[in-house]
């Protein structure tokens, strides 16, 4: 019973689904499987390179944490934007047009992984504040995973942007010559 109410208390706010979609998306799309190599890049190397900075005592200081919270406030808005703009191009065809549907869907699983990356990245950022060296080292850690992670996802995003955008250009050339 108390279980259930803590569930249903925090059911607004619980972002595993997210998570889970984003996970999804880290398949070979011939195959459907999951990929190693998708696995290897979007989370063992974040943990590789977190370490190594860790490792080298590569801590963020005041100034660097501004930036990061800028920036990161800025990408926010940015992948909200892109979330309504992809929502505004899904084709009314869909039967038509399921491959790029699926593509806009995994856009939009991505995007919104990455907004919550950079939520927790924003987060992670002040508690460097403090001045326990032992929690300021697993914060650091923690930020650094986070932050390689929202960048190696941005880049997939912005490789399928791209490779949707690609498409569509191709789709007007070829109506156009008709």
């Amino acid at each position: 019973m108390v279980k259930k109410k803590f569930k249903e208390t925090f059911v607004k706010v619980n972002v595993s689904k997210i998570i889970k979609n984003h996970l999804g998306t880290l398949v070979n799309a011939n195959t459907k499987k999951a990929s190693f190599g998708d696995y290897f890049v979007f989370l063992i190397l974040p943990l590789i390179i977190a370490s190594t900075l860790i490792y080298f005592n590569v801590l963020m200081g005041g100034d660097i944490v501004n930036i990061i919270i800028t920036g990161l406030a800025i990408f926010v808005g940015l992948l909200f934007n892109v979330i309504v703009l992809l929502f505004t191009i899904i084709p009314k065809d869909i039967i038509k047009e399921r491959l790029k549907v699926n593509i806009l869907e995994e856009v939009i699983y991505n995007c919104s992984f990455t907004i919550l990356l950079s939520i927790l990245c924003i987060i992670l950022c002040v508690f460097t504040k403090l001045t326990n060296p032992v929690v300021i080292y697993v914060v650091n850690f923690i930020s650094y995973y986070f932050f390689t992670l929202f960048l190696f996802t941005l880049l997939m995003i912005l490789k399928r942007l791209q490779s949707l955008l690609t498409n569509e250009f191709e789709e007007l050339k070829n109506s156009s010559n008709q």
